[in-house]
């Protein structure tokens, strides 16, 4: 589907909201499927829609994870993301070693130095 920048640049900045692990990113693909504009960033995640400046106010909404009040208050109203919190954790660490669609390897969940472990489940 093609997809392209709003026609006209909106006045209200929404935000994508979510701590990292959420889904923000399968969430950005889904509305531009759904809508057939990009989305925007705070960050560089490769979309085409990261082309502008997330100010640009030429995209339906920016992802973002940030949390304070100066970022907060950058934007006008916001979707927020809420995973459970585990699962989030989880899919954030595979993120961080194993990139946007991979996954951490054994020896990062083991750690350095640190022998598997046999959990015992009673």
């Amino acid at each position: 589907m093609d997809r392209h920048f709003l026609p006209a640049r909106t006045k209200q900045l929404v935000a994508l909201a979510s701590f990292p692990g959420a889904g923000n990113t399968w969430a950005r693909h889904l509305i531009e499927l759904a809508t057939g504009f990009y989305t925007g960033s705070y960050y560089f995640d490769g979309f085409k829609g990261e082309r502008d400046h997330w100010r640009s106010g030429r995209t339906i909404c920016i992802k973002t994870h940030e949390s304070g009040r100066k970022e907060i208050d950058a934007f006008d109203s916001s979707i927020v993301m809420i995973r459970n919190p585990y699962k989030a954790l989880m899919a954030e660490f595979n993120r961080k070693y194993g990139g946007h669609v991979g996954f951490a390897s054994q020896a990062h969940w083991r750690g350095k130095g640190k022998e598997p472990k046999t959990l015992v489940h009673i």
